[in-house]
């Protein structure tokens, strides 16, 4: 198997390049080839920080049926693992799942203290008689293409560039919990989403955006905040306004795609005030996604988005005591 190595907090244009690598290495070679990565992020093992991650595992499923992805595998991130020579590392994993191939990233480092590179890798690929590619990164505008950088915009609100970056645009995967009901009284219902700790949120504000709800994806106004208005909740929410759609959301599941924020969150003197400006907000969320039949096409005919309650996960290596 052809393996495309590294942490992939998600899958952003550079992974794809690596991907693309992978495939054509695939069909020379006339093997599989898979994406492995690590759980949990290699971060919070390495330097015991919470990393707010771009995308949840059952994210993932999405991605990987929109990317065309075979196989993914994930290995468990132990201190026990991390402090394995890069030599002992490459073993490892040629013993659980067979390497026949390597694609990673020029600038991929692992095992021991970060010890091993490219170098190593090509090293030990060469002893073996398998072959190897490190790729070089995509750049836009002059800058890397990271997933990093990535986290950095979305935590700024700007869903576009980070959408640029990823090709394809940040969404989130979220259950429907019980909210104050205030939208549905002002006309404007919205579906309260709770999601992962680990999941990385836009900046407060409101963002253009759609919501995939009875087969098919709906324009949807959504506002990140505390509903600085009523001024009653400490913690930022999620609220997803699917624009036509009066339907009770309740314990269901929802994706939600983000396009471009709209303006920041604000206390208005009053709930008429408010409703005035969402009205607005509505208004420009359609106009907006009329213009995304092209990005939302791949985002059509998923298993995963046409039975909402899929529980899948990635193929999880169990790890020889590690």
């Amino acid at each position: 198997m052809i393996v495309v190595l590294g942490a992939f907090d998600g899958y952003h244009l550079g992974h794809q390049r690596l991907f693309s690598v992978a495939s054509s290495m695939a069909e020379r070679e006339s093997c599989g080839w898979a994406v492995v990565s690590f759980t949990p992020h290699p971060k919070t093992v390495l330097m015991h920080e919470r990393v707010s991650l771009l995308f949840t595992e059952e994210e993932k499923i999405l991605l990987r049926e929109i990317l065309s992805i075979p196989t993914m595998i994930q290995f468990p991130f132990t201190s026990r693992l991390s402090s394995m020579d890069p030599e002992d590392f490459f073993s490892y994993m040629d013993r659980e799942i067979g390497v026949s191939g390597v694609v990673v990233g020029d600038n991929f480092r692992f095992g021991r203290e970060r010890r091993g590179d490219v170098g190593t890798l090509s090293e030990i690929c060469n002893a073996k008689g398998i072959p190897f590619s490190s790729v070089l990164p995509v750049t836009i505008d002059g800058s890397v293409v990271s997933s990093t950088s990535i986290r950095d915009l979305i935590s700024r609100g700007k869903v576009s560039e980070a959408s640029t970056r990823l090709g394809y645009p940040f969404f989130m995967r979220g259950h429907v919990i019980e909210g104050c009901r205030r939208g549905r009284k002002m006309g404007v219902p919205t579906a309260n989403l709770s999601f992962p700790s680990t999941k990385i949120i836009p900046k407060p504000g409101v963002y253009a955006g759609a919501a995939y709800l009875d087969g098919e994806w709906c324009p949807a106004a959504i506002s990140i905040g505390n509903n600085p208005t009523f001024g009653d909740i400490s913690e930022n929410r999620v609220e997803v306004h699917i624009i036509d759609k009066n339907e009770d959301l309740y314990d269901q599941t929802l994706y939600v795609l983000f396009f471009d924020r709209l303006r920041s969150e604000r206390r208005f003197p009053d709930p008429e005030r408010l409703a005035s400006q969402l009205k607005d907000d509505i208004k420009r969320t359609k106009g907006i996604f009329g213009g995304k039949s092209d990005i939302l096409r791949p985002f059509y005919n998923s298993s995963a988005l046409n039975c909402m309650i899929y529980r899948g996960t990635i193929p999880f290596v169990p790890g020889a005591g590690l």
